[in-house]
């Protein structure tokens, strides 16, 4: 940005410049709480301002204090793209999926390999994204917001049952699934929990359910950083994690398809607007073809309504569910 000065700057010498006061510097405490609560985008582009800011933006302390301040949200997808040959993410902003305002699409190509279309979004955590390819004894752990992304070999781990589900789901320092003692789809399911911390696994009980779910069809996932878990029609949560009396009924999906029919499996995504819209993926098998939506359903006037979110036609339930994930400076390196 070009600046102009005025006339009367124009007439001082250069010793009347030397001799005016400085320009008065704010409190270093009071510089991090204003890039704190900036976006990702120009925090990268402020760290080639000058050496102290770049230093102090690159720092993982600095990381942490903006992650605690981040309040954007991104909605991610995995889908394969024929133009390019691999597969691509894209990247959608929260905001205008609930607002259903059209804004571009950012898409990242990083790390996947040319001509393999199976990779799938396992989750997401603190701004990194969990991304896997079936038969790949690897994961892909990726920062889009900063474009850094590492590799990390996995191993097979028992589950004391049959997982129901391929992606686990990360609250309070532990990854929960779905099981089931078996693959039938009319055996119950139950919620395995494994702690990171000590490498243990237990089981986490339900809530009692208002009504009988006679297709078991039950799915868990996480939102406003609890566990959740959608029973029919009813979504739940969990405020106090590993307290069965802190499951809430959140709210009641007042029309939703029925499960028995088409084998919908529909699962929420996130929540916004205090609690009262929830953003749904409902998938219907046809035996020859998936149809995928996503769409969102407002609690105050019951009502359903589609998100602005193109191509998805082209997007298969092989690569996985949408991921809600925050945007942060946290790298998959730390």
């Amino acid at each position: 940005m070009e600046v102009i000065l005025s006339s009367p700057l124009h007439s001082l010498s250069s010793d009347d410049l030397f001799r005016m006061p400085p320009l008065p510097t704010l409190p270093f405490d009071l510089i991090v709480e204003i890039l704190g609560r900036l976006p990702v985008k120009l925090l990268l582009q402020l760290r080639c301002l000058c050496k102290s800011w770049n230093y102090l933006i690159s720092h993982s302390k600095f990381a942490k204090k903006h992650l605690s301040l981040s309040t954007t949200h991104h909605l991610y997808k995995v889908s394969y793209s024929y133009t390019l040959s691999k597969c691509v993410l894209t990247c959608h902003p929260l905001d205008y999926v609930s607002t259903n305002v059209t804004t571009m699409v950012t898409q990242y190509t990083g790390p996947f390999n040319y001509y393999v279309e199976d990779y799938y979004i396992v989750g997401s955590c603190n701004g990194i994204i969990c991304i896997a390819g079936y038969n790949k004894p690897s994961v892909i752990l990726w920062n889009p917001s900063i474009r850094k992304f590492k590799e990390l070999s996995i191993q097979e781990f028992p589950f004391g049952g049959v997982p129901v589900e391929q992606s686990g789901h990360f609250v309070s320092g532990k990854i929960n699934w779905l099981a089931s003692k078996h693959w039938l789809r009319e055996s119950p399911c139950f919620i395995v929990s494994l702690d990171l911390g000590n490498e243990s696994y237990q089981e986490i009980l339900q809530p009692e359910y208002e009504e009988v779910n006679e297709d078991n069809y039950l799915t868990l996932g996480v939102l406003s950083d609890c566990l959740s878990i959608i029973s029919g029609h009813v979504v739940w949560i969990m405020k106090e994690y590993g307290n069965k009396e802190s499951w809430t009924k959140l709210f009641t999906v007042s029309y939703m398809p029925d499960p028995s029919k088409y084998y919908i499996f529909t699962k929420a995504l996130c929540i916004f607007d205090n609690h009262r819209q929830v953003l749904l993926e409902s998938t219907r098998d046809w035996g020859t073809n998936w149809d995928t939506k996503l769409i969102i359903y407002n609690s105050r006037n019951s009502t359903f309504r589609f998100t602005n979110i193109s191509d998805q036609s082209a997007y298969s339930p092989r690569n996985g569910s949408p991921e809600a994930c925050i945007e942060s400076l946290i790298s998959p390196w730390s």
